[in-house]
């Protein structure tokens, strides 16, 4: 859900609902890792929704700790090359 979330705010044209849509992302993708904390994908996903937010230290934080779990994962890597060309 939280990706469905993500992807309505890239198109939506308000700020305001943009900045609802992201918020609700934030939330789903905490409800997954309060389930399971150590979920890289999950991580992954939480760092493009900080990065969408504006939080980049928040989005390397989370990117971090997931390419630590899957250091050779196609997804996490294109992430982290995504969060890092943001920096």
């Amino acid at each position: 859900m939280a990706k469905v979330y993500k992807m309505q705010a890239e198109q939506t044209t308000t700020a305001a609902e943009k900045k609802k849509l992201l918020n609700s992302a934030e939330s789903e993708i905490e409800k997954a890792l309060k389930i399971n904390s150590s979920d890289p994908w999950a991580q992954a996903e939480s760092a493009l929704i900080y990065l969408a937010q504006g939080d980049k230290d928040a989005a390397k934080k989370a990117i971090k700790k997931a390419a630590a779990s899957q250091p050779n994962d196609a997804y996490i890597q294109e992430v982290k090359a995504k969060i890092e060309a943001a920096l």
